[in-house]
């Protein structure tokens, strides 16, 4: 995510284009071929809904806000020790 806040707040640029999208995601090392299928899919518009609205639900006011495996919330920017903690303990709760 941090590449497209970057592309965003520092260059103005209009990350929900798509060629801003797949710029970006191949400037990360993702598939052209992946990004293609996903932002073609016929259900990319009720998944990013569906997201808004598990958002809503949860009582998110701000960003980011990264949601782990629909388990586990964190928001703001955090240590990269606080996403180990939470990603383990996603994997202990499995």
């Amino acid at each position: 995510m941090r590449f497209f806040f970057e592309a965003y707040m520092n260059d103005g640029e209009a990350t929900g284009e798509r060629s801003v999208i797949e710029r970006i995601a191949k400037s990360i090392g993702l598939s052209p071929e992946k990004i293609g299928i996903v932002l073609s899919s016929p259900n990319i518009d009720a998944n990013i809904e569906a997201d808004l609205q598990t958002a809503q639900e949860i009582g998110v006011t701000g960003v980011p806000l990264f949601v782990i495996d629909g388990k586990v919330a964190l928001s703001g920017a955090q240590p990269r020790e606080v996403f180990n903690k939470a990603l383990e303990r996603v994997l202990l709760q499995d």
